[in-house]
């Protein structure tokens, strides 16, 4: 989950989970056998072609259900509050609520539907309004998830994509999407004082996701495109988020995606470029050193999408072609774990 403290590190409680997930048009869905929990789980959202289910992965043990229950169509991104966890789904224009039980069970909750646009990214906050970017509507809207209503929508700019909420401040990329290509990517910022927008911020071509390194600074990763002339390389803009403005720059190259950065400071970027690339990227996130780029990639499975970042430094990628997801320390790849649903697109780090 994206919080305003994204490095804290939380104990390892044992726990066990049997998991009953809500199918976006059967309530009946239930996993085939309970895991046998002793960690955390990664909760894999995988699109398998429009009919969207969960993968779940133990990460102590590496048991695996590979289709737990459905979900909606195209999930794009799993925010966590309180014990719930909130699937948003772009396709189908709703969101899954999954509650976790005492007894770390999941269970369905309901679905909530959204109408028209097209939901992407979400980050909530200590009060329970969960920002949501609207791609299709150019606008973020406020769920509040106590009272179950939709508070307000807010313009942004061009295409949103990824929401964070750091500094007591709801960042928002705006992709700047357009038919011929993309316009230049700015950042909306909204205080969770007043819930307004009342900055823009200019960044690079194709704002797509942000992570918060150790020292509170924002990561935006700029992917730049391949598809039309002329070609624009992936860059990082780096935002110091007291002064909201960009401090520096990481040209990465490539058309990077999404990004984890480490308690210990190293920024993972997925750089799959299309679903036959399957590379990551890897700089120091204090000093802007590119550690692993172009030249010299980190090589997982194809379609390197989703990324994820564990308390101890491990980083999970999921591989959207080769239905896989990858387990890297450093530079190395030490797992690989398949037998994930079809399509994984969303990764997220469950842990009580």
């Amino acid at each position: 989950m994206k919080t305003i403290n994204s490095f804290r590190i939380a104990a390892n409680l044992l726990v066990s989970l049997s998991i009953l997930l809500l199918a976006s048009c059967d309530t009946s869905t239930t996993n085939p056998a309970p895991l046998p929990v002793e960690g955390p789980i990664l909760l894999v959202a995988n699109h398998a072609d429009g009919a969207g289910n969960m993968s779940l992965i133990e990460l102590e043990s590496g048991a695996i259900i590979s289709e737990a229950a459905g979900i909606g169509i195209y999930s794009n991104d799993i925010v966590e509050f309180e014990d719930q966890i909130y699937v948003i789904n772009s396709g189908s224009n709703d969101m899954n609520v999954l509650n976790i039980l005492e007894n770390n069970t999941l269970e369905a909750d309901t679905v909530i539907t959204f109408g028209s646009g097209n939901p992407m990214n979400g980050a909530v906050a200590d009060n329970g309004y969960l920002y949501i970017s609207n791609k299709d509507d150019n606008n973020v809207f406020i769920y509040d998830i106590r009272r179950s209503r939709i508070l307000a929508y807010l313009p942004v700019g061009k295409s949103p994509a990824d929401v964070i909420i750091t500094n007591d401040k709801v960042y928002v990329c705006n992709t700047g999407a357009v038919v011929s290509g993309f316009v230049s990517g700015t950042l909306s910022l909204i205080p969770l004082s007043t819930g307004l927008v009342d900055t823009t911020i200019s960044v690079g071509f194709n704002p797509q996701y942000m992570a918060i390194d150790p020292n509170g600074r924002l990561h935006v990763v700029c992917s730049g495109y391949d598809w039309i002339s002329p070609h624009v390389d992936g860059e990082i803009h780096i935002i110091n988020t007291d002064a909201d403005t960009v401090e520096s720059f990481v040209y990465i190259g490539g058309q990077p995606r999404e990004i984890a950065i480490t308690y210990d400071g190293f920024a993972y970027v997925t750089a799959s470029g299309s679903v036959d690339q399957g590379f990551v990227y890897r700089y120091n996130a204090f000093t802007g050193e590119i550690l692993n780029g172009q030249d010299n990639p980190i090589e997982v499975g194809m379609g390197a999408y989703s990324i994820v970042a564990d308390v101890d430094g491990a980083v999970y990628v999921g591989c959207f072609s080769d239905d896989s997801v990858y387990k890297i320390y450093g530079e190395d790849v030490v797992d690989i774990i398949y037998n994930v649903g079809d399509q994984p697109a969303t990764l997220h780090i469950y842990r009580r």
